[in-house]
């Protein structure tokens, strides 16, 4: 997986003024999943944009008092896939990753949720 790629995609996907709401719902989901990770101060402050969610993150992950947390948790419930050697990856890659899996959550939440049980979309 091309991280740059797919943070590009989803970043148009993102300007477009419907789908800003998914930034914010993205962040409620990371807060979420850190907190099942077991990880409760995570960030209060809702970030603008892209680029201030993931710089964010980056601070967060760089974080001296974040130096023992367990990273495997956090993976687990975002749902990193096992291939991938999150240890090798720098901080902004691996928070970049973070939020890709996150999006795509958010996202097939969204696109699932516009059907009812009869198959009629809902807006």
């Amino acid at each position: 997986m091309d991280i740059t790629l797919e943070l590009g995609k989803i970043e148009r996907h993102l300007l477009d003024s419907k789908n800003r709401k998914l930034l914010e719902e993205c962040w409620i989901q990371l807060a979420k999943d850190f907190n099942l990770a077991g990880i409760s101060d995570f960030p209060a402050s809702k970030p603008v944009d892209l680029n201030a969610l993931i710089s964010i993150l980056i601070e967060f992950i760089t974080s001296p008092k974040n130096k023992t947390t367990n990273w495997d948790s956090v993976n687990y419930r975002v749902d990193i896939p096992s291939e991938i050697d999150c240890s090798m990856l720098s901080s902004e890659n691996y928070a970049r990753l973070l939020f890709i899996r996150v999006f795509q959550k958010v996202w097939f939440r969204h696109q699932y949720q516009s059907f009812d049980r009869n198959g009629q979309i809902h807006e």
